[in-house]
This record gives structure tokens, C-alpha cells and sequence, in this order.
């Protein structure tokens, strides 16, 4: 008898116009992703890919988010991820529900430092990306008053001939010009909260 994981019952974590996160529901530690509509070419197929490819590379997944295998659910085949919690157990808050507070108390204080390794680490392991945003980030708390940012989402490549899938100097290439645009867009989207325009000014200094 083939083995199917129901998911009418389990909480959607979060939605795109391309897929549905939900908890896991027998694993309070992993999620699920499901494509809204599945096929050999999705996003969530790319994305797997790659992170078998960096597997296959020894890459550290401590800022990524790692991939654990395959399930059939009763919404189509469904991808098993880490759900990133922070130390109290709490799910970790995306980066942009950090940045979008107007209290700058609100953000964490090594906020901008968990972007800059991030940065760093993406760079230097060549974690190509179909685009960077704030929302496919998390700010995990592993201590109090002490996190790092974990890529959760957006693994990918969407080039026409995806050379930096095998390069990681083009990959590095890639995701310089990625990250300009991502720091533009953060001053686009938050230039008005002064804390914000440091933290990019932060990441563009130490990169």
C-alpha cells in the first residue's frame, strides 16, 4: 500500500503564486512545500537541484535551508524542508517583518551582521538564487539577543543557460549584481527609517 501524508488538515505556513508551505504534520520541526501546479519544470524542482548539488559539494546549510527528501501528499507531491525555529521554539520571523517595524528597538541588533554573512556565505559557496527578498529570509534567534539570517527561499537560477549553476565564479558574478539590486530595493522599500539605510550601508561596506 502506498504511503500518502494528508495535508487537509495541516496549517499552511505560507503562500506564493507558485506554491503552499504547510507544517509538517508529523514533524514539528519540517515543512512542506506543495506547487500549486506540479510539473517537471517547477520552482520547487530547480530549487531541489541545487541544493542536491551543493550537498554534493559539502556546503554548510546552517544559513540555508536544507532539503530532506520527497512525499506524496493528497495535494500532489510535496518537498520536505527544515522549519527554522528559534531557541525558544518559536517559528523564526522573515527579515522583512523585522525591517518593517518603525520602532528601531524592534530590530534586532545583529540583524545587519547576520546579513553580512549571509552575504558572505552565499558568495563564497556560489547559493545562486532566482532573486533575493526580505521575506524569503529569516531571522533566527539561536540565543537571547543573538541570531543569524537563514535563506529559506528563492534557491534557483533563471537563466536561459545556467553557467553559474557550475561555475562559482559566475555564480559569484550573479549574485554580486543580485545583491545590488536587493540592497536598492531595501532603500527603496525602507529609506524612510534611518536604522535600515545603516544596515545597508553596513552590508555594502564589508562585502
Amino acid at each position: 500500500m502506498e504511503y500518502i501524508l494528508f495535508l487537509h488538515d495541516a496549517e499552511p505556513i505560507g503562500e506564493g503564486g507558485w506554491r503552499v508551505c504547510y507544517h509538517h504534520p508529523l514533524d514539528p520541526d519540517k515543512c512542506i512545500k506543495v506547487d500549486r501546479i506540479p510539473n517537471k519544470m517547477s520552482v520547487t524542482i530547480k530549487e531541489v537541484r541545487l541544493l542536491k548539488r551543493f550537498y554534493s559539494r559539502g556546503v554548510s546549510f546552517d544559513l540555508i535551508t536544507r532539503y530532506y527528501g520527497q512525499v506524496k501528499t493528497d495535494k500532489g507531491p510535496g518537498y520536505i524542508f527544515r522549519l527554522v525555529r528559534d531557541y525558544d521554539g518559536r517559528i523564526s520571523r522573515s527579515v522583512q517583518y523585522y525591517l518593517e517595524k518603525k520602532n528601531e528597538t524592534a530590530i534586532p541588533e545583529d540583524l545587519s551582521q547576520g546579513l553580512i554573512e549571509l552575504k558572505r556565505f552565499m558568495l563564497s559557496e556560489g547559493i545562486i538564487v532566482g532573486m533575493l527578498e526580505d521575506h524569503n529570509m529569516l531571522y533566527q534567534y539561536i540565543a537571547s539577543g543573538k541570531g543569524r539570517v537563514v535563506l529559506v527561499d528563492g534557491v534557483g537560477n533563471h537563466q536561459f543557460l545556467p553557467v553559474a549553476n557550475f561555475f562559482k565564479s559566475a555564480a559569484r558574478r550573479v549574485l554580486k549584481r543580485k545583491w545590488k539590486t536587493f540592497e536598492c530595493q531595501l532603500l527603496s522599500d525602507y529609506g524612510h527609517n534611518e536604522h535600515v539605510v545603516r544596515i545597508v550601508e553596513n552590508i555594502r561596506g564589508a562585502c
